[in-house]
């Protein structure tokens, strides 16, 4: 018997946890997780007969997403609040890692096949992520007919009211995207 849901086509949101900081308190997505979470979703976009990429371009999910639709050869769409110069800086280069250089490949190339939308919030914007996230959602949405999945990385659960990620996932939900789950934190005994 043939699974159906593997073979046909899907639209993929991708929102997810960024690296941890060097000095933070509680491991959500450690450094160490980078390449193994890559691999995690290589196998997966290859599972879902992912067709299409949308998602922002911060440093840990999202980049390593972009990065494995482009091994790929998935098309992708980037969607960032602010200017790619600031978004670089306040969600990129702060962590742990070499993803400005990586940042700035994914940008070059989105920008070169029409796959960049900048909405040119102000970075002092506290809604400005909630933002991204609509539009990630609306884009992924207007993409065509396949299958709509909306991708999470993270660690398992929400951080609290402000937690972005929760907040995309609950807003995917309810317009019907399937949830896709990648945990950003093997379980330890």
């Amino acid at each position: 018997m043939v699974n159906r849901t593997a073979i046909t086509p899907a639209i993929a949101a991708l929102a997810g946890r960024r690296i941890d900081a060097q000095d933070s308190d509680v491991q959500r997505f450690p450094l160490a997780e980078a390449d193994h979470i890559f691999e995690k979703l290589l196998r997966r976009f290859r599972q879902e007969h992912v067709v299409r990429l949308v998602c922002s371009a911060a440093c840990g999910a999202d980049i390593l997403a972009l990065e494995a639709a482009n091994i790929l050869m998935i098309p992708t769409t980037i969607v960032l609040p602010f200017a790619p110069y600031v978004f670089r800086r306040v969600s990129v280069t702060d962590r742990p890692g070499n993803w400005g250089e990586r940042f700035d490949r994914l940008v070059q190339a989105a920008l070169k096949n029409d796959g960049l939308i900048e909405l040119g919030l102000d970075v002092a914007d506290e809604n400005a992520y909630v933002i991204a996230n609509h539009r990630i959602i609306e884009a992924a949405l207007g993409a065509g007919k396949s299958r709509k999945l909306a991708f999470i990385v993270w660690e398992g659960h929400s951080r609290g009211s402000d937690d972005t990620t929760a907040e995309f996932l609950k807003t995917a939900l309810f317009h019907g995207f399937e949830k896709k789950s990648i945990i950003t934190r093997r379980r330890t005994r």
